[in-house]
């Protein structure tokens, strides 16, 4: 496993860490690596990249080198799992700008739909070596 595919994420919103979840169940080829959006590996991680981790209000995905955002990071995340490349190629021919609005309105909402984490959500012992910011 290497820091090719890097997934950051939201540590305090339940729904984030579902979709963490979710995701490390389905990465059957170890893909993907987890990183919180509030740790300092985060910050040093995307310090090369015009971002503020601190300031993010959303996923991002550091995918061989290039940075992605929004809609375009879940796009990007669902290409790398072999078994959702359906969703990917489905969800791809929506319009971007749809796309962003509903993401942009998920993101907004997140708290809201499903609360956040009131302790730190800690992976399984299983499951450790994929966080970045828990080595």
């Amino acid at each position: 496993m290497n820091n090719n595919s890097i997934v950051f994420f939201d540590s305090d919103c339940v729904l984030c860490s579902r979709t963490v979840r979710f995701l490390i169940k389905w990465d059957k080829n170890n893909i993907l690596m987890f990183c919180s959006l509030k740790s300092v590996d985060a910050e040093n991680l995307l310090s090369g990249y015009v971002i503020n981790p601190l300031e993010l209000n959303s996923i991002v995905f550091l995918h061989q080198d290039r940075l992605y955002l929004r809609s375009e990071a879940i796009l990007q995340i669902l290409s790398t799992l072999p078994s959702f490349k359906w969703l990917y190629l489905l969800l791809k021919i929506i319009p971007k700008p749809i796309q962003q609005s509903i993401y942009t309105f998920i993101a907004v909402n997140r708290y809201q739909i499903l609360g956040k984490n009131k302790k730190c959500q800690l992976p399984n012992a299983d499951n450790r070596h994929k966080f970045i910011d828990l080595k």
